[in-house]
């Protein structure tokens, strides 16, 4: 009996190509299918070499062309494959092709936007019509999917999987999304040294005796009850108030051009006057993120709605880099055994106070990031590789290829 031949479809925020180098790293024959991605999620920006080209596929799925693919299509991409890992707008597609997905790993996008599509028309229109059709594959695909991989999340997110209403098995575990061990030096050459951005971040730590690092997308100009909410300028403003406090103080924030509100949040950099305070950089790659995380002392990430994990968190995580961020404890008490330590802030008053604590004990600030980094491995990788290999294990022809 042959193994099977596991399909990682979609790649958004690099989640399912870590998933793929995962699996193949313990035998598995698995392959990524990319989307339509964005070009800072394409596989080499999350990789030092390229031999994923060796087992990564381009489809041609697309949010546009959905209506006008057809079930034979769809179906004869998705014959090579026993197994279906999938994310992104892929359940909308995969449902058309009459196939069922093994594992959904959500994005986000596709939980609580595209499986609701709403048209502004009163009499709608053609291309009203597709959407609604992708819409109505895309809420199929993801309720019948057997198996949900998602870590704890919140009421909102909830609130949408409760109205598609899944019918499959549960893994508690978010996918493994970070692939940690490009990351591991053990004394071979320094990936890091080859990112575009080595040297201006070499300047950084070289300038300044504390460095924030955020880069999260710029999004706090929208309704705050929305999920992209991320509430950046109470950092900023934060951070202001923690210089002002602390005069004289080297501290460097360092932030990216990423998202609708970066213009304005530059804005608010100039007139708070802290402008000689504040780095930024273009949107970049993962593989050049990291170099840039791991020359901070302190990394932010969301401070508008709770959420127990996401991947700027982890990235920081993954470095063994102190983390703060909005997170109500309440909320996940019954998920985990044990929480990753980090700095609770949700005001700019907290995110304030917080800097300053970094100043009066920054060793316990950096044994947090390294037992942070300890629980990232066991809950972030360990624990999401061993639900998704007995779920492998269960299907018919499962096997590690060694």
């Amino acid at each position: 009996m042959p193994y099977m031949k596991i399909a990682c479809i979609g790649n958004m925020n690099n989640n399912l190509f870590c998933v793929t180098r995962f699996l193949r790293d313990k035998g598995y024959d698995a392959h990524l299918l990319l989307l339509q991605e964005f070009d800072h999620f394409l596989p080499e920006t999350d990789s030092y070499n390229d031999d994923y080209k060796a087992y990564t596929t381009q489809l041609d799925w697309k949010h546009g062309n959905h209506w006008s693919k057809t079930k034979q299509s769809l179906a004869a991409d998705l014959v090579p494959y026993d197994f279906i890992i999938a994310t992104d707008i892929s359940p909308a597609f995969i449902n058309k092709a009459g196939r069922r997905i093994d594992i959904f790993t959500p994005a986000g996008s596709d939980v609580f936007i595209y499986p609701f599509y709403k048209s502004d028309h009163l009499i709608p229109k053609r291309s009203d019509i597709y959407r609604y059709a992708f819409a109505w594959h895309q809420r199929k695909g993801v309720q019948k999917a057997r198996h949900l991989s998602l870590g704890t999340t919140n009421e909102g997110f909830e609130a949408a999987l409760d109205r598609i209403r899944f019918k499959g098995k549960r893994l508690p575990v978010a996918c493994p999304f970070i692939y940690e061990p490009q990351y591991r030096l053990n004394g071979a050459p320094d990936p890091f040294k080859n990112s575009t951005h080595y040297e201006a971040f070499r300047e950084i730590r070289e300038g300044f005796d504390f460095v924030l690092f955020h880069h999260s997308r710029h999004e706090w100009r929208l309704d705050p009850e929305s999920l992209h909410y991320k509430a950046n300028d109470r950092l900023i403003k934060g951070f202001a108030s923690f210089l002002d406090k602390r005069k004289g103080s080297k501290a460097c924030l360092v932030m990216l051009e990423y998202g609708t509100d970066y213009l304005a949040s530059q804005e608010l950099v100039r007139s708070l006057g802290i402008t000689d305070h504040v780095r930024w950089f273009p949107m970049m790659s993962r593989k050049d993120l990291m170099a840039g995380i791991r020359i901070c002392d302190l990394g932010a990430g969301e401070f508008g709605h709770s959420w127990f994990t996401y991947g700027t968190i982890y990235e920081f995580m993954a470095m063994g880099k102190p983390v703060m961020h909005y997170r109500i404890d309440e909320l996940y008490k019954d998920d985990y055994p044990e929480f990753y330590p980090m700095y609770h802030a949700h005001t700019t008053a907290d995110i304030t106070q917080r800097l300053l604590e970094y100043g009066e004990d920054p060793q316990a600030f950096q044994k947090t990031g390294e037992d942070s980094r300890q629980w990232f491995h066991r809950y972030a990788v360990e624990k999401p590789l061993e639900a998704y290999e007995a779920v492998i294990r269960e299907s018919d022809n499962a096997g590690p290829l060694n």
